[in-house]
């Protein structure tokens, strides 16, 4: 038995992590509103799409609350690849509200690069409750580019240069430790990308949705978006996989240190500052 006081969520992750397919996967469902997607502070004009976080005043909770009389409301909020300071941290910090539950989202490094490599795509499917959301009229927007299904099917590889690679790494390692910390404060759960089709069920009950079996399987038969086909785009792939393993391991071992030690120390949250450069 859910409350029935409206609850609020996020999904925090980096870029290219599947953030908008599960956004997406959700708001399709009778009892969740789904819109937008929050940014801290964009190097770069922002879409329509983005709420733009512009310092620690902010409030995500407010936000969510305009969304409307749906029992559950929820956005996302995704990092870029670029570094963030302590105190931007905590400026972000404090924008999140203590009772907006968290899904984080992650996803293996090496295919987020190979995502960002192809460039920002959008495969559209069945939109019907959110079809009139914004982010749904920017899903629209992308496959209606003239260029859309050649970027889509584009097996031209790219080189990318291994020390932006490894700046690209740090960042979104920083990202997720940060987000992981979460779970001191927040309602939380971990979500792969890999695995989000599979415990779609346990996000939705999470987020304190009533949907049922027969709800959810027709989401997941023919969903609002949709994966893309698979095109490896990296020129210099044996050195990037490389680089990236070595990241991913720092954060699987993260996370399983975690889990294991229960501990709300500190010590490994410092991990992704004192990385060497």
């Amino acid at each position: 038995m859910h409350s029935t006081k409206k609850q609020k969520f996020l999904i925090v992750s980096n870029l290219r992590s599947g953030s908008t397919w599960l956004e997406m996967m959700l708001g399709e469902l009778y009892d969740i509103y789904v819109d937008y997607e929050f940014k801290w502070s964009p190097k770069y004009k922002p879409h329509p799409v983005h709420y733009v976080i512009a310092d620690s005043h902010f409030s995500c909770g407010n936000i969510l609350d305009e969304f409307g009389p749906s029992p559950v409301v929820g956005s996302k909020l995704t990092f870029d690849d670029v570094r963030l300071s302590k105190r931007e941290y905590a400026q972000l910090f404090s924008t999140i509200d203590p009772d907006i539950k968290i899904i984080h989202l992650t996803r293996n490094y090496y295919d987020i690069i190979n995502s960002l490599s192809r460039g920002i795509l959008h495969l559209q499917g069945r939109l019907e409750k959110t079809k009139d959301t914004t982010i749904a009229k920017e899903i629209t927007n992308f496959s209606l580019h003239p260029n859309f299904h050649a970027m889509l099917y584009n097996t031209k590889k790219k080189k990318i240069n291994a020390k932006d690679c490894y700046n690209r790494l740090f960042s979104l390692l920083q990202n997720d430790i940060w987000i992981h910390n979460l779970r001191k404060t927040h309602s939380y759960i971990r979500v792969d990308y890999a695995h989000i089709s599979t415990f779609l069920p346990r996000i939705i009950d999470f987020v304190g949705s009533s949907a049922d079996k027969k709800n959810i399987d027709m989401i997941l038969l023919d969903p609002p978006t949709k994966k893309l086909p698979k095109v490896n785009a990296i020129k210099n792939d044996k050195q990037i996989r490389r680089l990236s393993f070595i990241f991913q391991t720092v954060k699987q071992y993260y996370f399983l240190f975690e889990s294991w030690s229960g501990k709300k120390n500190q010590t490994s949250s410092r991990l992704c500052f004192f990385m060497p450069v």
